[in-house]
Formats: C-alpha cells, sequence, structure tokens
C-alpha cells in the first residue's frame, strides 16, 4: 500500500478479503483484496487544488486506496517456493 493513514486524529476503516486457490485446485495461487477509507485528514498532508480549498475553509479531508494483489509460488522443481 502506498499511504500510511498515521495522521493524528484521522479515522479509518478498511476491508479485506483473501482467496487461495488451492481450494479450487490450483495450489500456489493466492489473491488478495484490500480497500482503505479515511476522513478527518488534516489538510496541511495533502497537496493540490483541493488541500488548498479545504486550507481556506478551514475543513479536513479524505483519503483512500485500493490494494490487489494476485500470487503465484511454485510448487515443485528447481525454483520451488519462490
Amino acid at each position: 500500500m502506498v499511504s500510511q493513514f498515521s495522521y493524528a486524529d484521522e479515522r479509518l476503516w478498511h476491508v479485506g478479503y483473501d482467496f487461495d486457490f488451492v481450494d479450487v485446485g490450483v495450489p500456489g495461487l493466492k489473491f488478495t483484496f484490500r480497500y482503505v477509507s479515511a476522513d478527518y485528514v488534516d489538510p496541511t498532508h495533502m497537496s493540490g487544488s483541493e488541500a488548498r480549498e479545504l486550507r481556506a475553509r478551514g475543513a479536513r479531508g479524505n483519503e483512500w486506496e485500493r490494494y490487489n494483489e494476485i500470487a503465484y509460488v511454485v510448487q515443485s522443481g528447481p525454483l520451488k517456493n519462490l
């Protein structure tokens, strides 16, 4: 993930899902999904026109991030566990 979601007073929630394809006959293949959403972000930690507008109004911002990963671990042979 790119964002740290660790600013003072920042509130966040996240949801995730993992699927191991061994259950459908493909050992070593895995899928991961994560979504994180945060609000009450201090605009001094943000950049761009939205941040300038929020600072001018004295308001707080928000951020979000989506993360997907598919990974495979070789099961046998000279590349096993790679």
